[in-house]
């Protein structure tokens, strides 16, 4: 009896990744993944800043979770990456993608 006076509305409710999710993905080695998940964020309106402080946090609160010398070679790769995009090196969403394949091989 309602269908002929109501329209029935159906939502797809699609999941909303976030900076966490993608410092899983590094974590796990899964470059193809952590890159797509790193330009979904990107495409949704996430600040390449905001992106590389919460990668941040994670890798600093996993420091005793990997050997010293990965952690460190990772903050190098912060540290550049912050670099090219404070100082325009290279487009933001490059210099993001750099840390991402940086994180997932060192």
């Amino acid at each position: 009896k309602f269908d002929r006076v109501m329209k029935v509305l159906s939502f797809d409710p699609k999941i909303r990744h976030n900076v966490f999710d993608l410092t899983r993905m590094i974590f796990m080695n899964r470059k193809l993944e952590a890159l797509e998940l790193l330009d979904e964020l990107l495409k949704n309106g996430d600040h390449p800043l905001q992106i590389i402080g919460g990668m941040l946090w994670a890798w600093r609160n996993a420091r005793n979770k990997m050997p010293f010398v990965k952690f460190t070679q990772g903050l190098v790769a912060f540290q550049e990456a912050d670099f090219n995009i404070k100082r325009s090196q290279l487009k933001n969403e490059y210099a993001l993608e750099v840390l991402v394949v940086k994180l997932c091989s060192s």
